[in-house]
């Protein structure tokens, strides 16, 4: 969300929003209290969907829990960058992202 004094952009926090369970979808990363996939909610937007047309077909999820969909797929690109080769020999994979690999290990 863009905050308007200063236009910097601010993911929402996926933790918040994101679990995973292996009773739940064999593991699948899901939105909390819900059996939706995170994969699920990318499919669509990847196919055109909006977040509002997305919002009418489940109208019990909120906004920021679509947001967080995407904010946890830019935290899985970042750590698999952070996982090649070319990455690791600057070894910064710890302070790219929000400690991806850290929460995966604890769920």
């Amino acid at each position: 969300m863009r905050n308007p004094r200063n236009g910097v952009t601010k993911m929402v926090n996926w933790k918040a929003f994101v679990e995973v369970n292996p009773k739940i979808m064999q593991g699948k990363p899901v939105i909390k209290g819900t059996r939706i996939p995170v994969s699920l909610v990318l499919s669509y937007l990847a196919g055109g969907m909006t977040v509002d047309e997305i919002l009418a077909e489940y109208p019990h999820l909120s906004r920021e829990a679509i947001l967080a969909c995407i904010a946890f797929a830019y935290d899985v690109i970042e750590l698999e960058a952070c996982q090649a080769d070319w990455s690791l020999r600057n070894n910064n994979c710890e302070s790219s992202g929000v400690g991806l690999k850290r929460w995966w290990a604890t769920t």
